[in-house]
């Protein structure tokens, strides 16, 4: 059950496996590792989890930015939704790269299929040592540290800019504010039809309350103050997101509406 794909990078290319390369020996070790060292893997799934599609970012010190006919592998659709990193004007399913940094940034594209409500899904275990993964949504603002929580939720709808995510990291090495965080403690939460924000120092910017499939709900006001009430429509019971953003950087925290 070892399966590859190949690309003839040349017209008339052919490609010969020796028979001896033809095993059906069950204790013969499989060809593909199951966990590739520095290797970063992210799945699009649709909402049931039937159908996805994986994205692979490796590290390799032999290859290079653009596309490298030997490292890279470029993007191939069918049912699922279209999930792959662009590299100029390659699109591709494994992007394989010298060295990744805190300054790097790697877009990420996507289109719906029939579904409505996808995932994103951080597959493997992050085995890039001194890198925490953030995803960006360029559509709702949303941003995610997916080392921490695994899975980014949202909707898409037809007409969407395909060029929606972007992906970036944090070395845990340097020194600097982390993606995600503000300076100073910020705490958010509701309590009957108002959410609270309180601060450890005062800060003023905007703030968003994301449903948990991305859809904006609301954009409010932070106030030059250590504690803020914000009145909230009526909304269903559940999991939201807010988000905060100050000059100092952003804060983002799920909220339970009960």
């Amino acid at each position: 059950m070892n399966g590859f794909m190949v690309e003839a990078l040349v017209n008339n290319a052919s490609l010969t496996i020796p028979k001896v390369s033809r095993v059906h020996d069950v204790s013969i070790p499989w060809y593909k590792s199951a966990s590739a060292p520095n290797t970063i893997k992210l799945i699009a799934w649709e909402e049931s989890g039937k159908r996805g599609k994986a994205s692979i970012i490796k590290l390799d010190p032999n290859s290079t930015t653009a596309f490298d006919a030997e490292f890279d592998g470029h993007f191939l659709s069918d049912k699922a939704p279209k999930f792959y990193s662009v590299a100029g004007d390659h699109n591709l399913s494994l992007n394989t790269l010298p060295e990744l940094g805190s300054d790097d940034r790697i877009p990420f594209a996507f289109a719906k299929n029939d579904g409505t409500n996808f995932y994103i899904q951080l597959d493997t275990e992050k085995t890039i040592p001194d890198l925490e993964i953030y995803l960006t949504d360029t559509k709702t603002g949303v941003e995610t540290n997916l080392s921490q929580e695994k899975v980014y939720a949202f909707s898409s709808s037809a007409g969407d800019d395909i060029n929606r995510f972007v992906l970036h990291f944090l070395s845990t090495t340097t020194t600097g504010m982390a993606p995600g965080k503000v300076a100073g403690k910020i705490q958010a939460y509701v309590a009957g039809n108002n959410l609270f924000i309180n601060q450890s120092e005062t800060q003023s910017g905007k703030v968003y309350l994301f449903s948990i499939t991305g859809q904006l709900i609301g954009t409010y006001t932070l106030e030059n103050s250590r504690s803020q009430s914000i009145g909230l429509p009526r909304m269903s019971p559940g999991i939201y997101l807010v988000n905060v953003n100050t000059k100092n950087g952003t804060y983002n925290q799920k909220v339970v509406i009960r």
